[in-house]
């Protein structure tokens, strides 16, 4: 628990900083001729741009706007921001290509008070699956319809993030925005979090699942998982286990939990619930405190201080 509040508190720190997009103007970027800005590490150049070398990794920051990750036939790597207004030439994006890693950077004139809202457009070769991508936004959403790669990691301070992707590893952290997840391979480990949003998920197969939530609902649905870990501080949560897992943890301050199961399912359960009532209609017996079904293999751990709880054979 302690660890979950330490996170949710750099979420909100991070978005506190952001608001008037002052962190993200300090991007270490320095005007230099023909378009050229650069670091103290690396040369950038600005603006839209397409590349033919390979890409292996993507590093992605921007501040404010939109980012859309796209694929087409071609071999090609396309990036593309627009905006309502003509974007000066001191606010163009900064890119550097360099042994296979993309970075991007929002880049905007370190004299202005606000960053201008923009949209970029990233088109990847669609036979090609990334090593890591690495998302960062301040006041932006993302949307990445089947994201190619091994590794995933998105944070957003303020904006939504719709994201699906076959990666073996994702995080995904928003301080102020909805998730819309859906994963379609073999995970080892996912981790979602929110604090102030709500979480929608479904899952093929994972080996680790963690999804927590300060302020949002929680809906859940899973084809296969080993060990998950549901926190939510106010909200309600409804998850769907469409087969067998080996440990199961539930818990809500303020909130129903509503869980759907096998009617084969075999699990030991603690089912606990302050101010609410506990309703079932899997085969379950009571012994020694705890709700068995089966031969009780798996753990299962269900409560919540305000709300009821259901355990529910899926239909």
């Amino acid at each position: 628990m302690k660890k979950k509040f330490a996170r949710i508190f750099c979420l909100l720190f991070i978005l506190t900083l952001l608001s008037g997009c002052s962190v993200k103007k300090l991007l270490s970027t320095v005007s230099g001729e023909s378009g050229q800005t650069e670091t103290a590490a690396q040369s950038y150049s600005s603006g839209n741009a397409t590349f033919t070398e390979p890409v292996q990794e993507l590093n992605l920051d921007w501040a404010a706007g939109s980012v859309e990750i796209t694929y087409h036939d071609e071999s090609t790597v396309i990036i593309e921001e627009t905006a309502k207004e003509p974007i000066a030439e001191n606010n163009k994006m900064a890119y550097s290509l360099e042994n296979g890693v993309l970075d991007i950077r929002f880049r905007s004139d370190l004299g202005s008070i606000t960053c201008p809202a923009k949209t970029l457009r990233v088109t990847l070769p669609k036979n090609v699956t990334l090593q890591k991508a690495d998302i960062d936004l301040a006041s932006a959403g993302l949307t990445a319809l089947e994201l190619l790669t091994e590794k995933a990691e998105v944070s957003s301070a303020s904006g939504s993030v719709t994201l699906s992707t076959a990666a073996k590893k994702v995080k995904i952290s928003c301080a102020s925005g909805e998730i819309d997840f859906t994963h379609t391979g073999d995970a080892e480990n996912i981790e979602l979090e929110t604090a102030s949003g709500n979480i929608t998920a479904n899952v093929c197969n994972a080996d680790d699942l963690e999804v927590d939530s300060s302020s949002g609902r929680i809906r859940l649905s899973a084809d296969t998982v080993q060990e998950m870990e549901i926190d939510a501080t106010s909200g309600k949560v409804d998850c769907t286990l469409k087969s067998q897992f080996s440990e199961c943890e539930i818990s809500s301050a303020s909130g129903g939990i509503t869980l759907h199961l096998p009617e084969n399912a075999d699990f030991a359960a603690e089912l606990d619930t302050a101010s609410g009532k506990i309703s079932y209609d899997l085969p379950m017996t009571v012994q020694n405190g705890k709700y068995m079904a089966g031969n009780g293999s798996a753990e299962l751990a269900v409560s919540t201080a305000s709300g009821d709880i259901e355990i529910c054979k899926n239909k």
